[in-house]
């Protein structure tokens, strides 16, 4: 309770430190979302890198001792404040108490796993305008506040178009999706009727409902976060039937160095997921 209370303030103070006078920020960011949205808001005038190695397993990677101290001399931590990232927020300040930081995620729930918070283009909504927010009240330059703002306008309606073509795509379509994993089980919040293949008490019943739809043709792709392992209950679907396909979609946990370097992005990444989407959704028509 003591660690909570003292997180809590450390959060509270961060919002109220004087702006600097100076307006190039050394920021650093969490996962790929929250670093491209950093760099699209305000990366003219900062420098922005992430605390993660691109293609890194962001759940199994720990920062040692020595980058926590060693990010601390930054300006400013942009985090995701439903991971592990808030252990890193008091220790950091303690090195630095100029440091600033900014829970990116702050007013976002999720119902099945942290990726929800970008993968789904309402909660990046929230993630794009709560470091806006906060980039506007540290930055004391009317100018720079407004370029900010108008940054942050054109990328809330690049998302906001994310967010109808999904609305569509579940109305357009059979809307059934048979997902190898949970990292897409929002989606039912679309209008989309989720079929989830995770190994767990109800995979009895999902799988044979799955099989009928194989059977009577209704269903011919499973979906899966392509940073994952197939489970054996996949592997099975896919020896079974032969026309069954598998189709990989991007939790953009993480970014891969390809990617990056064909200039690849949330935005075009995100698109790309919705037309896989597409792709076996009007197959399975």
């Amino acid at each position: 309770m003591k660690k909570l209370l003292t997180l809590a303030l450390l959060f509270i103070i961060s919002g109220c430190l004087n702006p600097e006078t100076r307006y190039e920020l050394d920021i650093y960011t969490s996962v790929y979302p929250i670093e491209f949205a950093t760099r699209t808001l305000y990366g003219h005038n900062s420098n922005v890198r992430s605390i993660y190695p691109d293609e890194v397993d962001v759940e199994e990677y720990t920062l040692t001792e020595k980058q926590i101290e060693d990010y601390s001399e930054a300006d400013l931590f942009i985090f995701n404040g439903l991971s592990k990232e808030r252990e890193y927020a008091i220790p950091m300040y303690r090195h630095n108490n100029d440091f600033r930081i900014i829970d990116a995620t702050r007013t976002i729930d999720v119902t099945y796993h942290q990726e929800e918070a970008w993968l789904d283009p309402a909660n990046y909504l929230k993630i794009i305008k709560n470091i806006k927010e906060d980039l506007v009240e540290l930055i004391d330059n009317h100018y720079l506040q407004n370029e900010i703002r108008e940054n942050h306008q054109e990328l809330r309606l690049a998302v906001s178009s994310l967010n109808a073509d999904l609305r569509k795509l579940s109305q357009d379509t059979n809307k059934t999706l048979v997902l190898g994993d949970n990292t897409f089980k929002f989606l039912e919040k679309y209008g989309f009727s989720i079929i989830s293949l995770v190994e767990d008490d109800n995979l009895e019943k999902n799988l044979h409902e799955v099989k009928e739809l194989i059977e009577n043709n209704e269903v011919s792709h499973i979906y899966i976060n392509k940073f994952l392992e197939k489970n054996e209950t996949i592997h099975e679907l896919l020896e079974e039937n032969e026309n069954l396909e598998l189709i990989e979609l991007h939790s953009l946990m993480t970014i891969l160095e390809d990617e990056r370097n064909n200039a690849q992005n949330y935005l075009t990444i995100m698109q790309n997921n919705i037309e896989l989407l597409k792709k076996g959704l009007l197959i399975d028509r």
